[in-house]
């Protein structure tokens, strides 16, 4: 991916008027395959990669900054001490008290560049590890590029990629995580849609629509369906 893709503007549009503003320059660094959340009343923005290889540790971000639509002011939080590594194409959920970062695409660890570690940050607070799930919780739990929703108090997560992002593979399953109890569980796969990374999803409130997506191994395999899962 071309470093000039790493872009560090942004904007807002007002549907009730038909039109866009700029934003004011974040205090963070342009990048990709961050996440972003909305609490209700900020946006979130954290982790992320620069340049053409999220595969080289200098070009992962593992820093954050929150922006207020009201003030027009944005404000950098705190990095991660050792709770969260930078990385990409991570999962990242508002659950209405904090953001959720789970898995995403980082720094080689044998087999794969998928991880597997995850936290949670709480605005104007600290960060904190959240518990990784075992193989039997979640299938190849190093994922990245996987669908994700918050719903019935839990974090969902389905589908992904695993390996390096040139020579991956979709993988299929999913688990869930309650913050609560620091615990996961895996998610039943009956019916469940094939293999894929890069899902798109949204969460109604009672049942997630999974659709689209790819199975980058091949580099040609595009998915045109998808299915409803209930919990």
């Amino acid at each position: 991916m071309p470093s000039t893709y790493a872009c560090s503007t942004a904007l807002a549009y007002n549907p009730a008027t038909n039109t866009w503003r700029l934003l004011p320059t974040a205090p963070i660094s342009g990048r990709w395959g961050h996440a972003a959340v909305w609490t209700g009343t900020e946006m979130i923005v954290w982790g992320g990669a620069s340049g053409s290889s999220p595969t080289s540790p200098s070009a992962l971000f593992r820093d954050g900054a929150r922006f207020d639509p009201k003030t027009n002011v944005w404000t950098k939080f705190a990095d991660p001490a050792v709770e969260i590594d930078g990385r990409v194409e991570h999962v990242g959920i508002w659950s209405g008290k904090d953001l959720l970062v789970y898995g995403g695409f980082g720094t080689y660890i044998s087999p794969s560049y998928g991880k597997k570690t995850g936290a949670k940050y709480t605005p104007g607070g600290s960060w904190t590890s959240i518990a990784s799930p075992t193989d039997s919780e979640l299938a190849t739990p190093t994922r990245f590029a996987s669908a994700a929703w918050f719903g019935a108090d839990k974090l969902w997560v389905w589908g992904g990629g695993n390996g390096s992002s040139s020579s991956g593979t979709a993988v299929a399953g999913g688990a869930t995580y309650d913050p609560l109890t620091d615990k996961w569980a895996s998610m039943d796969t009956t019916d469940a849609p094939t293999a894929r990374s890069r899902p798109s999803v949204i969460w109604t409130g009672k049942e997630a629509v999974i659709w689209g997506g790819s199975n980058f191994a091949s580099g040609s395999t595009f998915y045109g369906d998808g299915k409803v899962y209930r919990p």
